[in-house]
């Protein structure tokens, strides 16, 4: 595609503490208090009451990214004051390690424009640094069906520049794939472990094993 390529390793980033875990019911909760006064929910809490009271859809995949910000309570101050503590230390954290890869050495020279990897190994230092991340399809794994994606990583503000590279490896590559061509189940098209299947058009693709 044009692009100079350079092998770099990722150095360790020791598991962060989650920024998203501690804001998530408070911004759901303004978000949903802004909505027209017809709208059914108001809030987080009753959000995640209406997930648990129709588990079969609303818990299909489990609670475990939701059920961990129920835990927070940011109008309380000894939490709020907890919680920007470790929002500052993670994004001036996530923030550096960043700049190091993108900078390479000191000076412009070896610069690179972006970070190209497999799967999704950056998007919590890019989330928390607020710099771009784009993600591709690029495939399946043989075994188990299960899609491949490559991420590209960007400067902060880069965003046409990323969508570019991103846009121009999909052309190249065309590795995408309708999930209900590739694995029905996900969709319902078939019988999964805990749902009835709804009706679907013929498929092909993956002959393995379906996973709900």
């Amino acid at each position: 595609l044009g692009a100079t390529v350079i092998q770099a390793a990722l150095p360790n980033f020791p598991t962060a503490d989650s920024i998203l875990n501690r804001e998530f019911r408070r911004d759901l909760t303004k978000y949903l208090t802004g909505l027209p006064a017809d709208a059914p929910i108001k809030s987080f809490d009753e959000a995640y009451a209406y997930l648990k009271a129709h588990p079969e859809e609303g818990l299909k995949y489990g609670d475990s990214r939701i059920g961990p910000s129920s835990a927070y309570h940011l109008e309380n101050p000894s939490e709020q004051a907890e919680y920007q503590e470790v929002h500052d230390r993670e994004v001036a954290r996530a923030t550096s390690y960043l700049d190091t890869l993108l900078d390479q050495r000191a000076g412009a020279a070896d610069d690179v424009d972006a970070i190209l990897q497999l799967q999704l190994g950056l998007i919590s230092q890019s989330a928390f640094a607020g710099y771009p991340i784009v993600s591709v399809p690029a495939g399946f794994t043989a075994d188990t069906g299960r899609p491949l994606n490559v991420t590209f990583v960007g400067r902060r503000f880069a965003e046409p520049k990323l969508l570019g590279f991103a846009y121009a490896y999909e052309q190249a590559t065309h590795l995408r794939r309708a999930p209900s061509e590739v694995n029905p189940a996900s969709w319902r098209c078939v019988p999964g472990p805990r749902l009835d299947p709804h009706a679907c058009g013929p498929f092909s693709g993956f002959a393995g094993p379906l996973t709900d």
